[in-house]
């Protein structure tokens, strides 16, 4: 799961406070199709594409998605999207559209309107589909209809009724059937599966927490250590050209609060197939100036993965930020350059994208002449990247 977290001002009179929002990417945790008519006609756990058609045996598509406990997080959800990527659109296969054969010409090409279910049946694991399960997991509540198009796209249902249902799951799972209603025209589409590492499905889960303390210290308990991340806007959308010729800037900082701190740690990752610029560190909370250098601290970075079953030459990279000591109230900031890549496969990284990890810091504090230790964490900064045109 991918989660991003902003935090948003909200002014009580002369009180401020600051309500954290953010969205969590999941992607599905089993996936496949069922045929109509056959017993164990659908895919299998490594298949890719999925597929949905309303020909004489009919497909349709299964997804399952995981659900966490949004409620038990002190957590309200606040909108809910299902995108997944159409890598055919609804194509004729069989008959003649305007004179010509189906398939094989662009006139048997033609946008659908497909309809998003959920299923009350417990989709299977990957491994585990038998039987007619086109039967056995039927379309049991209507949540979005949407008109794909026809070209290759990223095809998105959202409503009112996914988030109840999505709220519904919380705790358990949720079943999603892509289905053609309009039956016996003969069409069919093809989507990626979670098996496509490039552009699986993802159901996008925006939330609201409870109101935290400010930015500063006010309001927070002596020996509190804070880490909040800024800068690049959490869902943006940003151009594959721009993405990999300019930087991303993105910022951290951290702020001691009640007390003294020393020995202060901050560490987190760049993701995979993102390529860090270069980084810069200062006093206060504001932008550091770029390439001023690390003018608080020092910091270090590692790359991860690598050798025999692990992720080799995808820019994995832990950056690890430490300060020597800050005063009661003081804050420093680390502002990280990076930009979009390309993969180990030399194709282009795009879609739905983390571009950091999570990111934590930890120090010393002195209570009462003990000292004890206080840790914070921030949550991965999520984008959506434009995949190019080629």
């Amino acid at each position: 799961m991918k989660t991003l977290t902003t935090l948003a001002t909200i002014t009580f009179g002369a009180t401020s406070l600051l309500a954290a929002t953010g969205t969590d990417a999941l992607n599905p945790t089993s996936d496949g199709w069922a045929q109509h008519g056959a017993a164990v006609s659908h895919s299998q756990g490594d298949s890719d594409p999925l597929i949905v058609a309303n020909s004489a045996n009919n497909n349709r598509s299964y997804l399952r998605f995981a659900i966490p406990d949004y409620t038990a997080a002190g957590k309200t959800v606040t909108g809910v999207r299902l995108k997944v990527n159409m890598t055919q659109p609804p194509t004729k296969q069989n008959g003649k559209v305007g004179g010509q054969d189906c398939p094989g010409s662009l006139a048997c090409i033609s946008s659908r309107s497909y309809t998003l279910f959920k299923t009350n049946g417990s989709i299977p694991n990957d491994d585990a589909w038998t039987g007619n399960l086109y039967n056995l997991l039927p379309p049991n509540v209507n949540l979005a209809s949407v008109s794909t198009g026809a070209v290759p796209a990223l095809v998105t249902w959202t409503s009112g009724n996914l988030k109840s249902a999505t709220v519904g799951a919380q705790g358990g799972n949720l079943g999603l059937i892509l289905d053609d209603p309009q039956t016996g025209q003969n069409y069919e589409s093809r989507f990626s599966s979670r098996e496509n590492a490039q552009s699986p499905p993802v159901l996008e889960i925006d939330w609201t927490s409870d109101d935290l303390p400010t930015a500063g210290c006010a309001g927070v308990d002596p020996g509190t250590l804070l880490i909040t991340r800024w800068g690049q806007t959490p869902g943006d959308l940003i151009p594959w050209n721009t993405a990999t010729t300019q930087d991303i800037l993105v910022n951290f900082t951290v702020r001691a609060c009640g007390a003294d701190f020393s020995n202060i740690k901050v560490q987190g990752g760049m993701a995979a197939n993102t390529a860090t610029q270069g980084w810069d560190s200062c006093s206060g909370e504001t932008q550091c100036t770029i390439f001023s250098g690390v003018n608080v601290g020092t910091v270090s970075d590692s790359a991860i993965g690598g050798g025999k079953n692990k992720v080799q030459n995808q820019n994995n990279k832990v950056l690890t930020w430490t300060i020597p000591s800050l005063a009661d109230g003081a804050a420093a900031t680390l502002s990280i350059r990076t930009r979009a890549d390309l993969n180990n496969q030399s194709k282009a990284a795009c879609g739905v994208k983390n571009l950091t990890g999570e990111w934590s810091a930890s120090g010393i504090w002195i209570n009462a002449g003990t000292p004890e230790s206080a840790t914070a964490s921030v949550g991965q900064l999520v984008v959506e990247l434009e995949c190019p045109v080629y």
